[in-house]
């Protein structure tokens, strides 16, 4: 007899023909088709999943880059409306240059404002202004042309308030 290898002792192998005997081939150890088909099930399941996130992480981008864009160009329009020479009661939109995609529209509306005495402390009646000034609510809204099927066409809504300003003769 041999001696043992690494400290392991060989077996005597008995024939295959015994029954409940080790052949003398080793069996083959691996995986079943069963294993192998859950396996890959898990795994397509588990990328889908994956590609899903993905393309919501995407389109979540392109929508942010769309209300970035929003801001930007509703700043710069609102702060046009704000400094016009004169600005009155109305309402006006259209596109902006460079980019075509985006619409803007904005309404001046006027607002009555209530002046009452204590709103004035310490102040005598008669020095109250008799007529309040005129005071317009700016609301701007920006839309985009050609939205995603699942987002609103509007990105953008900014209120302001201001003084009205009529063209003088």
């Amino acid at each position: 007899m041999k001696t043992p290898c690494h400290g392991h002792e060989r077996r005597a192998e008995a024939p295959a023909s015994e029954p409940g005997r080790r052949s003398r081939r080793p069996a083959r150890r691996g995986f079943t088709l069963v294993e192998v088909l859950a396996a890959v099930a898990i795994l397509g399941i588990a990328l889908l999943a994956v590609v899903v996130i993905r393309n919501e992480c995407i389109r979540d981008t392109l929508h942010i880059v769309d209300v970035n864009d929003a801001w930007t160009l509703g700043t710069l329009a609102m702060g046009a409306v704000q400094t016009a020479e004169v600005l009155d009661e109305g309402a006006d939109g259209g596109t902006f240059d460079g980019f075509p995609q985006y619409r803007w529209t904005v309404v001046k509306t006027p607002v009555e404002v209530d002046i009452a005495p204590e709103y004035f402390p310490g102040r005598e009646r008669s020095a109250i202004p008799a007529k309040p000034k005129e005071i317009l609510r700016i609301e701007l809204v920006i839309t985009l042309d050609d939205p995603a099927p699942d987002r609103p066409p509007e990105l953008l809504r900014l209120v302001t308030y201001a003084q009205k300003r009529v063209p003088r003769p």
